[in-house]
């Protein structure tokens, strides 16, 4: 790539010096610098220069003063700073390098004083990212990465050794010629053993569909529980409804739509939470509205806390590690679960 090529030719060295040389006010200089970092960068090989050449310094220098800037290259200068500082965190040597260099706290101190100003959100994701990448990464809060369930591959018998042709040595012997006729048997042969091969192999090429047995399922009856009151539920509910359905059937006249239908399905459906809006593609065709509904309205101050959020969680974890995020045994329990989705004096 182009990149690369420019790096073999000491492009990146020339910008290190420049940039090392230049004084901290050219912000109009810097910024042109830091943009053509910022696409050489793209490439491992640049990286290993520019921070060999030790004009990473430089920049996590300019990236921690960025409060000094002129306004009118600020936005844009801290851009390019944040994504050469990205380019370089996309590989292991960089990242062990931005650790060692304090990059982490020159990242943490600019998204704790970052301006609650619209043209910042960008940069402030932006730092967010980086900041994520050069964290490390902790393992699940599980006991076991198995399942719970094991399932076995069901494999056809192979054949026996002797069943198949011995193989055949591709080199002749030394000394003895062989003639067009017995190479043309030795790659009949061969082709021979490869159909043998593909034919003997051992999962099978057509799928056949196999019911579980009632003693198998029954082992798993205790992951399931809550079945149990489901089939009570229904059973008895069928119970009711039964001779009225039949009733209602030799009534009806006239046939029933497909949105009648719909809604008459969506008011038999039980939810666990209070929805504030539900969606029903189906009923209308799969056409949404012509204008922006208010749930879809973005607000930027909670992309905002959001962002806040994760960094203070990984920087304070034991103040998240005991917090129940969701808990489906109250959710079940509790009265919320018997609501419907759509009850039936709200719908029209």
């Amino acid at each position: 790539s182009n990149q690369m090529l420019l790096g073999k030719e000491g492009c990146v060295c020339t910008m290190a010096t420049l940039l090392n040389s230049i004084p901290k006010t050219h912000w109009a200089k810097l910024k042109f610098i830091m943009e053509v970092l910022a696409h050489l960068t793209k490439v491992k090989s640049n990286v290993v220069r520019l921070i060999r050449e030790t004009g990473f310094q430089r920049i996590l220098a300019t990236l921690d003063i960025w409060e000094k800037i002129e306004w009118r290259h600020q936005v844009k200068l801290v851009k390019t700073l944040l994504v050469s500082i990205s380019h370089v965190c996309d590989s292991k040597q960089g990242r062990k390098a931005v650790l060692n260099q304090g990059g982490v706290e020159v990242i943490q101190r600019f998204i704790q004083t970052c301006p609650a100003d619209k043209k910042f959100d960008n940069l402030l994701a932006s730092a967010t990212n980086v900041f994520l990448k050069c964290c490390s990464k902790g393992e699940l809060p599980v006991s076991s990465l198995k399942g719970a369930i094991k399932f076995q591959i069901n494999y056809k018998d192979l054949p026996d050794a002797t069943t198949l042709s011995c193989d055949m040595s591709k080199d002749g012997i030394p000394g003895v010629e062989m003639d067009s006729s017995e190479e043309e048997a030795d790659d009949e042969l061969e082709e021979d053993d490869d159909e043998i091969e593909w034919k003997n192999i051992g999962i099978t090429n057509e799928y056949s569909a196999q019911c579980a047995q009632v003693d198998e399922l029954l082992k798993l009856e205790y992951l399931f529980l809550e079945l149990r009151e489901r089939e009570r539920e229904v059973s008895q509910s069928s119970m009711e409804t039964v001779p009225s359905a039949s009733r209602d059937i030799s009534t009806k006249s006239v046939q029933e739509t497909r949105q009648e239908k719909y809604l008459r399905a969506s008011d038999s459906t039980r939810s666990l939470l209070q929805f504030i809006k539900v969606a029903y593609p189906d009923l209308v065709g799969g056409q949404g509205p012509t204008y922006l509904e208010p749930l879809y309205d973005k607000d930027r101050k909670v992309c905002r806390n959001k962002a806040m959020s994760t960094v203070e969680r990984l920087l304070h974890p034991e103040n998240y590690m005991e917090r129940v995020v969701y808990d489906l045994d109250y959710l079940i329990e509790s009265d919320q679960s018997k609501k419907l989705i759509t009850p039936s004096n709200t719908t029209t």
